[in-house]
């Protein structure tokens, strides 16, 4: 073959290839959705972000019910995880119904649209309206595996979060979990306590010192940032008692206090127990937060 007639017979390869693509992308974009998918966008539409006051989570070992008050969410009766309340709102209303994945109930199981795995989220607004879907496992590449409890179509749900790994937490996940919140520019003593040695912090107008000395300016910023918004990972279980280790109290100019929590030492799995003043639950935070609000005098000092 000539080097002529190869270039035209590749050139028309090309052609080809670039005709297909085209064909396919009109095809793809003038594809109507299904009967199913439009249903179910149509239920998912009529969720209104401003206007949800309630939802329930069944399916899971305790059913959960998230409830709009006076004072904000609450779930099962206690303060609820606002963020996590919120994320879920988003995740619902700012959506995308994807492919079609199975009709076939006997499938159901495996994508976690019924049976044990299955999570059942029905939304009430404050008219009183409904929407109810089932929600199943995230699928591989993302997007979660969605049907309506009325139909065997099991679709793809694409969102900015994973569905079912919001819905797939206890009770815990659910609940405010927050331990301190503070203004840190309003802070001007900190204590803190290490197995029975206390350490204290003065804010003067060079900066933050232990008695009179200067400290070392990277872990004093690391436990501020920590007081900001510090929130445990999960409420501890009944069986783990607190013998309090580690303490650390954040006073204000007045001598009023901004935060005051006390910690045990680690357990097997590097979770620490802690409980806020006036809190009767015992919360577990991660060994990265624990340390972070309470660091060593040594470290605090720079003499280690």
């Amino acid at each position: 073959m000539s080097t002529r007639t190869l270039a035209i017979v590749l050139g028309s390869l090309v052609a080809l290839l670039a005709l297909y693509g085209i064909v396919r992308l009109v095809d793809s974009r003038g594809a109507p959705a299904s009967d199913g998918a439009t249903a179910l966008a149509d239920v998912l539409a009529e969720v209104d972000p401003g206007g949800v006051s309630s939802m329930e989570i069944t399916g899971g070992a305790v059913p959960i019910t998230l409830q709009r008050g006076s004072t904000g969410w609450t779930a099962n009766g206690f303060a609820a995880d606002t963020v996590a309340v919120r994320q879920l709102i988003e995740a619902l209303t700012d959506v995308s119904v994807g492919a079609l994945v199975s009709s076939n109930p006997g499938n159901h199981d495996r994508l976690g649209v019924a049976g044990a795995n299955a999570r059942q989220l029905q939304v009430t607004g404050e008219g009183g309206a409904q929407v109810t879907i089932a929600v199943g496992r995230p699928a591989p590449g993302g997007g979660t595996y969605v049907r309506l409890p009325s139909s065997d179509q099991v679709f793809l749900l694409s969102s900015g979060l994973r569905i079912a790994a919001e819905l797939g937490g206890g009770l815990g996940r659910w609940r405010d979990r927050t331990l301190a919140q503070v203004d840190t520019a309003q802070v001007s003593r900190i204590a803190i306590e290490r197995d029975g040695s206390w350490t204290e912090l003065v804010r003067t107008d060079g900066g933050w010192t232990v008695e009179g000395r200067p400290t070392t300016v990277l872990p004093v910023r690391d436990l501020l940032g920590g007081l900001v918004n510090l929130v445990a990972m999960d409420f501890a279980p009944d069986s783990v008692s607190l013998a309090a280790t580690r303490r650390v109290v954040a006073l204000g100019a007045q001598g009023d206090t901004l935060a005051a929590i006390e910690m045990g030492g680690p357990s097997d799995v590097g979770r620490v127990p802690a409980r806020a003043r006036g809190v009767e639950e015992t919360f577990q935070l991660t060994n990265f937060d624990a340390d972070r609000v309470t660091p060593t005098r040594a470290a605090i000092t720079g003499s280690g």
